[in-house]
Order: structure tokens, then sequence, then C-alpha cells
């Protein structure tokens, strides 16, 4: 089922953006965690922090809603699966070609697109969204999970406006301060492909 989401264009003392806020708290409600916290998507929280449920609302019609924010996986809105594209080049009744180009030639396509990525390219966003965000950052880390961290780096890198090069000598460092096994990504460019994989890709 799709999300309303028209009234985030409309102004914030609107009856519209009222009514359509209302819908997002409500829909909120199953993403409190056993605090009473919830992942704030006001345009200053970004998503990268917990608040008491009851002041999302406060937040919402002071900061506006966080624009790049499009899909709401934080807040109870399901990704829709990747589709794979058919290109459209064969005959119509040559079926054997058509079975072999989805059952080999893609077959082996799909193959190379998951090798050292442990099939994560085949699963559902929503499965590396929950993954990643169950993750520990490292053997005991109880503060932090993988997905906090990488949504909290992006966030700091935006607000201070860090090139990409200070985040790859940042995340060296991490991985090589850290405990053994941790999941500090290895560049800037690889965190924003994890954070993409979850439906939550960071945008300048």
């Amino acid at each position: 089922m799709s999300v309303d989401k028209s009234w985030l264009n409309s102004p914030r003392n609107s009856p519209e953006y009222e009514q359509g806020l209302n819908s997002f708290i409500e829909m909120c409600k199953g993403q409190i965690d056993s605090e009473g916290n919830v992942r704030c998507a006001c345009a200053k929280c970004k998503n990268c922090g917990l608040i008491p449920f009851t002041k999302m609302k406060f937040h919402m019609y002071s900061f506006g809603f966080y624009r790049y924010y499009t899909t709401w996986v934080y807040h109870g809105e399901r990704p829709r699966p990747p589709v794979v594209a058919v290109d459209d080049v064969a005959p119509r009744n040559d079926n054997d070609g058509v079975t072999k180009d989805l059952t080999g030639k893609r077959k082996e396509k799909d193959v190379n697109l998951n090798e050292g990525n442990s099939g994560t390219k085949s699963k559902c966003v929503r499965d590396d969204f929950e993954a990643i965000f169950k993750e520990e950052l490292y053997p005991g880390c109880t503060k932090y999970s993988t997905g906090d961290f990488l949504a909290k780096l992006m966030h700091i890198k935006e607000e201070d406006g860090l090139t990409n090069t200070s985040i790859d000598q940042l995340l060296r460092l991490l991985q090589i301060s850290l405990p053994k096994g941790n999941k500090i990504p290895p560049s800037c460019d690889v965190a924003k492909e994890m954070l993409k994989k979850t439906g939550s890709g960071h945008q300048m």
C-alpha cells in the first residue's frame, strides 16, 4: 500500500500538513522502542538520534520534515523490492532465447553482482535495513549498531562539509583502533553503499 506524502509540500501551518503529520505520527507508533523513544525525521535530527515519541511532533512542526528522507524505513514504511528489468529484444516466438536470457546469462550476472557480498544484493531492502541496524559495530558494542554509526557519520559529514578523503582517513584510523572484528567500512564510498542498500541512501 502506497503512503501519501503529498502533504510534505504543504505549508506547516496548513490543514493538509496537520492531517498528514498526524497520519505519520500514527504510523510511527509501531516503531517506538522499549524506553518510549523513536528516531526523529525532522530536518534537524535527520533520523540520527532517538528522542521521546511525545516530542517528535513538536520537532516536525518546528523544524519541518527532513526532505531527503524519501522512504520511511525508520517509521514503518516497507521499501519496494528491487525491480529486475528484462530486455525486450528477443523475438516474441523465441521462447528458448528468452528462457536462456532469464536463467542463464542473467543468473550469471546476478552471481557476479553478489560476489563478495554474501548475496545481500538479492535480499529485500528491508532485510538489509534490519540486519545493519541490529549488527554490533564491534564485538561487545552496545551503544551503536553498524547502521547507527554510518547514519551518524554521514550526518557529521554533511553538517561539517567534510570531504570523502577526510572520511576515508577517519575510517582507516577507526578500523585499526577499534577491536578486531569491527564493522567499520574501508572508505566513504563503501559506507554510502551500505546505507543505500537499506533504503537510507545519503544525499548532499
